[in-house]
């Protein structure tokens, strides 16, 4: 074996091999002068694969590095044995031990030797150190893209954090298994020790850093580290007496060199130069450059940051990040972040630059696709998928939406990559957004790279969901297709989604043909489709069915001469108020708008598909019975032999001994977010209930005596007669006497304010209470029949908080609260829906898991 070859293997054993060991390439001193000719040691380490072009960067850290890019190529740096305190090869220790586990932010060692006294280093390659990066007056490919640089950010704050916390693996068998774990710390970062190979910033130079026990203090006594970008802990600036600085200190100075990247991205390298100029103040003894003032807070760090904040013209999420780079220069080291909070942040920022690149392209295909060229379908499929990534992004805490929802979940770190390479990927292959010169079978070949592109991404970034993350991303899609009240958008998305099988597809399509009738019926409109109107000669009351808790009633419907099927018929009396003077023109006038919304609503629920989650029986139709002085809505019967039952009957029959069983904790909080989830469609669809009570919601069952084996997961909604369309000027009678009184709001009660979605939350409140105490609200309402509803409220909050507690999850009560708290607070009707959303369906959702 030559001497190159014996060399190549040297290096190579500082590999760690495939066992997951770790070997070592301590080159004794003397040894390679043993094999070499002293004058001919830098010939050999210049052939082939370890060929070292270098020049000297610096004369006094003598550290040498490479020019260009040239594959093979390594860096060597020389350290000078008369500036090192304690062992010399202390450095190459620390390096054999972070390379343990191969963080591609910092710094790979692969050999060190001795020559002639002098330590050496060798280590990989790199393009330049971070100091030439911001110098340059156009960007290097790698980072031609914002989002390239803010991933280079969160590398290498990842660097930082695993130098801070760094463990070994107890596989090893050059370390001992029981290596505890050890807290790290840089002491020396600053952009010319921060090395750009590729797209990434690589954490560099060592030399001061320290891996010690957790059971030691981080802090060790500042020696001779740069001072510009040092903490203010570091040095007093007029006894230059030494500080102690620690891993918060690597924080102040992170966010200095991230203080000065996000400058480069701004305002380019001109920018980073007059930054720099700008921190020069006198000190005491001559002129100094840092980001503090003689340990007081430095203007020009201060206006800096305000000055990006400002001008960036980011979105107000990636505003945070200005903010929380103010928290990273506190001038308390304790009140800076760790780092993992750092790279938390840095995450979230990355995903969010990268975010707007994407949405800034499809924005231009927005605009474009308004050209008579294209075809409607890719409009209306182009606003659904930019919806779903919209929706997405909210639920993340990516992107703050018109409709006023802002979550704060994040993105985790371990899901971080694949999300990134996700929109990466996306970027690459959409294609670019162009005007009408393509010939039509190029613009159809465009359409549909786009739509692919986009469905392929959001398939897999709702992968990286949790079940809870998912629903609330569902209920924000479903939120913002409704959104509009444009019904050529609503009908293109309700025919958009009926060319794809997707299931957030067909439940979109269901919610806009439900707001699209309540817009038509809203203005006046007759509904699309033939009449809802049926024959009540047609419809015969089941002689069997008679007990007062089946509802809806059921009937025999003769449908065809000779074919007859069960149904069930809500029957709606005229009521009271209505019949107060048969003879005025307000009874036939007010008649035939009630029996006009009756109509239209069957119209409604009968011609549209479902919503996902919809709990409502599929309506027929409707008819009007003037000789019984009623009106009836006929819905389908889910199965011919089954029989219906109220959620109320079985809440006073719950200590019966055969009847229904009482459901678990699970099967309470399914059947909670169903009914939520339900009316919150509802409401999307731009209509309102006003009759939410445990009597309107029914479950269907084989028998109509005993519910002994009666399953909760399937509740449908009932009692629609009184629901109308979400309009302030919308026709309405005020409260009905039918009405369950101890249901209503005190204020809808009053007779002076119009019933609005507050007010079905509030029933909805008291809804849940029910549930989780599995008994009527009656029992407390009888008992305190004399009180004022305002006070009855009060008391209703006060089984929320004290009772249901004990027999359901915080989460639960929570929800009801909040529910019937929403029916009082001064909120505009985003903040409420936004509310809802969080603390009410959020809450729910997150028991399903």
């Amino acid at each position: 074996m030559d001497i190159l070859q014996q060399l190549r293997c040297r290096i190579r054993a500082a590999k760690v091999d495939a066992a997951g060991q770790v070997g070592r390439c301590f080159i004794p001193e003397g040894s390679i002068e043993g094999l070499l000719p002293r004058d001919d040691i830098a010939t050999a380490l210049q052939k082939e694969d370890f060929q070292i072009p270098f020049h000297k960067r610096q004369t006094t850290a003598d550290l040498i590095v490479e020019e260009g890019r040239l594959s093979g190529y390594r860096i060597r740096k020389r350290l000078d044995v008369r500036s090192i305190k304690g062992p010399k090869i202390e450095e190459s220790e620390l390096l054999f031990l972070l390379g343990a586990l191969e963080h591609r932010n910092i710094v790979k060692l692969i050999a060190a030797y001795t020559q002639d006294g002098t330590p050496s280093l060798i280590f990989e390659p790199a393009d330049c150190d971070l100091r030439d990066l911001l110098k340059m007056e156009r960007r290097l490919p790698e980072f031609a893209q914002d989002s390239s640089i803010f991933k280079a950010l969160h590398g290498l704050a990842s660097g930082i954090k695993h130098l801070h916390n760094f463990s070994l693996i107890s596989t090893m068998q050059q370390h001992p298994s029981d290596m505890p774990p050890r807290k790290g710390c840089h002491y020396d970062l600053k952009p010319a020790n921060v090395l750009v190979r590729g797209a990434d910033f690589v954490l560099a130079d060592f030399g001061l850093s320290r891996l010690k026990p957790l059971d030691e203090d981080s802090k060790t006594p500042f020696r001779g580290a740069t001072r510009e970008y040092g903490a203010p802990e570091c040095e007093d600036p007029e006894t230059f007496e030494k500080g102690m600085i620690g891993r918060a200190s690597d924080i102040w100075s992170l966010a200095c060199i991230m203080l000065e990247v996000l400058t480069y991205v701004e305002k380019g390298s001109k920018g980073v130069e007059c930054f720099r100029g700008a921190r020069v103040y006198q000190g005491t003894y001559g002129k100094l450059s840092a980001f503090h003032k003689d340990r007081q807070e430095h203007p020009a760090a201060e206006e800096q940051v305000t000055l990006l904040r400002t001008t960036s013209g980011r979105e107000p999420p990636l505003l945070d990040t200005y903010s929380f780079l103010r928290n990273m220069l506190s001038l308390d080291p304790e009140a800076r972040p760790l780092a993992e909070a750092v790279q938390m942040q840095l995450s979230k920022a990355a995903l969010q630059v990268i975010l707007g690149e994407i949405l800034q392209i499809l924005s231009d295909h927005v605009e474009t696709s308004r050209n008579p060229d294209h075809t409607w379908v890719f409009r209306a499929r182009l606003q659904l998928e930019l919806n779903r990534l919209r929706a997405w992004s909210g639920t993340g805490g990516l992107l703050r939406l018109e409709t006023g929802f802002e979550h704060t979940q994040r993105i985790e770190i371990s899901q971080f990559e694949d999300v990134f390479a996700y929109f990466k990927t996306t970027i690459a292959a959409l294609p670019p957004a162009e005007g009408s010169s393509a010939s039509k079978s190029m613009l159809q070949d465009r359409e549909d790279c786009v739509i692919a592109s986009l469905y392929q991404l959001n398939n897999h970034l709702y992968t990286v969901l949790s079940n809870e993350q998912k629903i609330m991303a569902d209920s924000l899609f479903a939120s913002l297709i409704t959104a509009t009240d444009d019904n050529d958008v609503l009908a293109g998305i309700k025919n958009a989604a009926g060319h794809t099988s997707t299931p957030q597809y067909e439940n979109a399509g269901a919610l806009a043909a439900m707001k699209y009738m309540a817009i038509l019926y809203s203005k006046g409109q007759d509904v699309p489709g033939p009449t809802a109107r049926l024959d009540p000669a047609l419809f015969t009351p089941d002689g069997d069915s008679d007990a007062e808790h089946i509802r809806p009633r059921p009937y025999w419907y003769d449908y065809d001469l000779g074919q007859r099927r069960k149904v069930h018929v809500e029957l709606i009396g005229y009521g009271k108020k209505w019949t107060k003077d048969v003879n005025s023109e307000d009874f036939k006038r007010n008649g035939e708008a009630i029996f006009s919304r009756i109509q239209k609503l069957a119209a409604l629920m009968r011609d549209n598909p479902r919503p996902e989650e919809f709990c409502a029986l599929k309506c027929i139709g409707a008819y009007h019975n003037a000789q019984d002085r009623c009106f009836g809505i006929v819905h389908e019967v889910p199965q011919q032999n089954q029989y219906s039952v109220r959620l109320r009957h079985l809440l006073k029959d719950r200590k019966a001994k055969v009847r229904a069983r009482q459901p678990d904790m699970d099967e309470k909080c399914r059947l909670a977010y169903k009914l939520v989830s339900s009316v919150n469609k509802l409401h999307l669809s731009g209509w309102l209930h006003k009759a939410i009570n445990s009597s309107n919601v029914i479950f269907v069952h084989p028998s109509r005596d005993s519910w002994e084996g009666l399953g909760y997961d399937e509740p449908y909604i009932i009692g629609f007669d009184h629901s109308r369309e979400d309009e302030l000027n919308a026709y309405t009678e005020g409260p009905s006497e039918n009405m369950k009184t101890e249901y209503q709001h005190p204020l809808y009660q009053s007779g002076t304010v119009p019933f609005c979605k507050a007010f079905d939350r509030y029933s909805l409140g008291l809804l849940l209470l029910e549930i989780g105490l599995w008994a009527p609200i009656s029992m407390i309402y009888s008992e305190r029949s004399e009180a004022s509803p305002d006070d009855l409220s009060k008391t209703y909050m006060r089984y929320c908080e004290e009772k249901l507690p004990k027999m359901m999850p915080k989460k639960y009560s929570n929800a009801a609260r909040k529910c019937l708290a929403l029916g009082f607070e001064r909120e505009n009707p985003m903040e409420a829906d936004q509310t809802f959303h969080q603390q009410v369906i959020r809450n729910l959702a997150a028991l399903l898991d």
